[in-house]
């Protein structure tokens, strides 16, 4: 009999069940970092900035080297308006995979509304080379 791969709420659009989803995958596995992401994501979807930054946080005190926590707290934060914050997430994601170009151009916004003009271009320059623009 083949096995049928049921769609999860997030994909469905349902982020407040998917929040209850990944919170059962937590209980059951507290070191899901994947579940801490992606329930951080569906905070975000409902305009809920903190909680998803309390997500990524406890997924990065889980793994100092978890990319995609990192990335989307800098996310978080620049929604936030806290753009050094977020530039500093960025910047570590860029340690980690030097070769992230998404992380190179959400810096690059974080630096254009900080006015830092220069820093924001080159930011662009390399996310490009890397394939990514504002449209991926």
């Amino acid at each position: 009999m083949p096995t049928t791969i049921e769609p999860s709420a997030t994909t469905l659009g349902d982020s407040q069940k998917a929040i209850g989803d990944y919170s059962i995958a937590i209980e059951i596995n507290d070191n899901f970092l994947d579940a801490y992401n992606n329930r951080g994501l569906c905070h975000v979807s409902l305009k809920e900035i903190d909680q998803a930054i309390a997500d990524y946080n406890e997924a990065i005190r889980r793994d100092a080297n978890y990319l995609l926590a990192y990335y989307n707290r800098g996310l978080a934060f620049a929604q936030k308006g806290q753009l050094d914050d977020a530039i500093n997430d960025y910047d570590t994601a860029l340690q980690l995979n030097p070769s992230y170009g998404r992380a190179y151009y959400h810096r690059g916004l974080a630096y254009q509304r900080e006015g830092q003009g220069d820093r924001a271009n080159a930011d662009f320059a390399q996310a490009r080379r890397l394939g990514v623009t504002n449209n991926n």
